[in-house]
């Protein structure tokens, strides 16, 4: 095969990025290549098979495509490659060697780094060559885009839009699904129920799940992950702030100016980033700038993407009411959001922006809440979970002291309003928000009233099932 003759399916992000770990035992013959004594040495073999193939698929078909329009006298596109490399090389070379290169970069070669990505890739940032190769790839697509039109009745203005329509179109499809077609299928407009970090990301909403949460795909596309170093993302949700005079206009190129540096840390190599994330006791995800205060021993298994297993373990061993997500199995293979959560957390983030407004100090304790297990089997509606958690905050405190401080916790007031006193308050609600943000608000409130209430209600249960309860 000529493609693979020419690098085209050798060139690929599992092939160049993985190595050696997954390679398959080529002794063996058919699927017995796959097989190890390990299961998870199969799995990693299969895996990395399955995802390789699906690579080398789409490799194929853009350097058969592109040979059929060489040949044809038809190729107009350049895709991701220069013209005049491509010249060069089907004049040296040939036109399969011009079709392979232009495969190659159209979905990168991650074979051809330069020595800096190579560096960066090998000792510090292990998907490193993705960023760069989609840094270079993205002006040439929009370059030849625009050459492309040349000769036609246009003006260069014209043809500037239709570049930018061209490489616009895959991002303009995943807004008519999201805004258009998805409310048609599944009745629910979701996409307004979506945090900052998602709406303003590439995605694609799946489905609503029967208890209210939200199927979603994150990180869809190169393109996504291109502007985001940008600040793009961080603009468009800060946009409408500035508009209603929320925030100053100089805020937006300040976030602008930081993304790089946050996307840089966000990148650094899994032990790199476990390490301070353990000796800060504090999470960078989703902003390195503003860390999270997060438990130690759950900061080394979130970065090696065990969380949710570090949690039921420990739940499991110690009985303390720890337990993974709701949709754990589903979260393999696609991300769930709670519309709740997602407008408590951005209602947090609004009130220390008002704070910032008012000259006030920002709210914020600096450290893990000792209710965070109850609210979270809450969450999760696993009252089990919860008679666990209060039986460990008794043998803490004592039946009496336990009480009282659970007791004194449960406050009528939401938790977004309660660090501020009454006149901020109203202000807040009434004239620092939107309208939009007023109505994810009252969600905010709705979810942590229920949330006091199922908590409070679990509380008296286990009381009486319990000769601890008070």
């Amino acid at each position: 095969m000529n493609s693979e003759r020419y690098g085209v399916t050798s060139s690929g992000q599992i092939a160049a990025e993985m190595g050696n770990v997954g390679a398959i035992d080529p002794t063996k013959p058919g699927l017995k290549k796959y097989m190890s004594r390990n299961p998870l040495t199969t799995y990693v073999r299969l895996a990395r098979g399955a995802t390789e193939f699906r690579e080398n698929i789409l490799r194929h078909t853009a350097y058969l495509r592109y040979l059929e329009q060489i040949r044809a006298g038809k190729l107009s596109h350049y895709g991701a490659a220069m013209e005049s490399t491509v010249k060069i090389i089907q004049k040296e070379l040939g036109d399969e060697a011009a079709a392979a290169h232009m495969s190659r970069e159209l979905l990168g070669d991650y074979t051809n780094l330069t020595l800096m990505g190579s560096y960066l890739r090998d000792r510090l940032m292990y998907f490193w060559s993705f960023v760069e190769i989609n840094t270079k790839r993205y002006p040439k697509i929009l370059h030849n885009a625009f050459k492309s039109g040349k000769g036609r009745t246009a003006t260069g203005a014209v043809l500037a839009k239709i570049a930018v329509f061209r490489v616009a179109q895959y991002q303009g499809a995943l807004w008519i699904w999201n805004n258009l077609m998805y409310p048609m299928v599944w009745g629910s407009d979701d996409e307004e129920k979506l945090g900052d970090y998602d709406r303003n990301g590439s995605h694609i909403l799946i489905k609503p799940n029967l208890d209210g949460t939200i199927s979603i795909f994150r990180g869809v596309g190169s393109f996504g992950e291109l502007i985001e170093w940008f600040g793009v993302n961080e603009a468009l949700s800060l946009l409408p702030r500035a508009i209603d005079g929320k925030i100053d206009w100089s805020d937006i190129p300040k976030e602008i100016a930081t993304a790089p540096l946050e996307k840089f840390i966000s990148l650094l190599r899994p032990d790199v980033k476990a390490g301070a994330e353990f000796l800060s006791g504090k999470s960078f995800f989703p902003d390195p700038l503003n860390p999270r205060p997060q438990a130690r021993p759950e900061a080394i298994a979130n970065i090696i993407g065990v969380r949710d297993e570090y949690r039921q373990f420990m739940g499991i061993v110690t009985g303390n009411g720890q337990r993974w997500r709701n949709h754990y199995l589903q979260r393999f293979i696609m991300g769930v959001v709670d519309p709740r959560t997602a407008a408590l957390s951005e209602m947090y983030s609004l009130r220390d922006a008002f704070l910032k407004q008012e000259g006030k100090p920002k709210s914020g304790s600096g450290y893990i809440s000792e209710y965070k297990t109850a609210r979270d089997a809450a969450i999760n509606d696993d009252k089990e979970a919860f008679f666990d958690w209060r039986e460990k905050f008794i043998e803490k405190y004592g039946p009496y002291p336990a009480a009282v401080k659970f007791w004194k916790h449960q406050s009528p007031i939401d938790p977004v309003s309660r660090s501020m006193n009454k006149d901020d308050r109203w202000k807040f609600e009434h004239e620092y928000l939107n309208t939009g943000q007023r109505a994810r608000f009252r969600v905010a409130k709705e979810f942590s009233a229920m949330l006091n209430s199922r908590t409070t209600l679990w509380w008296g249960e286990a009381a009486k099932e319990s000769r601890k309860g008070l």
